[in-house]
């Protein structure tokens, strides 16, 4: 995994590099809540799940309706951990119980993708997009109790991912960003801490954001 991250920052700090030389244009923050979307069904969505999505995003016109865009973001939410059946004792009820309801885990997605820009109203335009980027995805060490009421422990480790960002929203003025942004992790074996049921959740959040013009 040391391997991974050593790539994920080299790649990172080429694209900075990379794009030291242009103006500011193309730039732009965006920041708002974001929450898990478990097994894609509002219903078993919790409020207690939500969490910050932090991105910095540089586009290139490659013509008037299409641009190509490199996202890098932060997501922090609380995934809520439940208990899970053992298969060696299912059939008595034995699972593995947590010590805490809610894992604090962060992910840290380098998406590199395309933009499809439309005019909406006025100064405003729509636009959508799809990314494709691997995700750094820090989970905290993790405290259980198994089937004999034996503890045990996951220790803190950092996995990477494959991430898919989906986003649609709407610029004003080509400054200001609303967007409603969808997450997808996938790939990418966790061992056994899979079982926890979090590490492929969909994440959405709704951001605000701002070009440098």
């Amino acid at each position: 995994m040391k391997n991974y991250l050593r790539i994920f920052v080299f790649v990172l700090l080429g694209l900075i590099l990379g794009l030291n030389g242009y103006s500011q244009t193309g730039f732009s923050v965006h920041a708002g809540p974001s929450i898990i979307f478990r097994n894609n069904d509002l219903k078993s969505t919790s409020l207690k799940e939500g969490g910050l999505n932090l991105s910095f995003q540089y586009q290139k016109p490659i013509n008037e309706k299409l641009n190509f865009e490199i996202d890098f973001d932060y997501l922090f939410n609380n995934y809520k951990l439940y208990s899970i059946p053992d298969e060696l004792f299912r059939f008595h009820g034995k699972r593995k119980v947590p010590t805490r309801e809610f894992l604090p885990i962060s992910n840290i997605p380098l998406t590199v993708g395309f933009s499809l820009h439309a005019p909406f109203y006025e100064e405003s335009e729509f636009f959508t997009s799809v990314a494709l980027g691997g995700d750094l995805m820090i989970v905290p060490k993790i405290d259980y109790y198994d089937e004999f009421n034996n503890f045990h422990t996951f220790e803190r480790e950092t996995y990477f991912k494959k991430c898919l960002k989906l986003r649609v929203g709407i610029i004003t003025d080509e400054t200001y960003y609303i967007s409603l942004n969808y997450f997808v992790l996938f790939g990418g074996p966790l061992d056994s801490i899979n079982e926890f049921e979090f590490t492929e959740v969909p994440q959405v959040s709704l951001t605000i954001g701002y070009a440098f013009n």
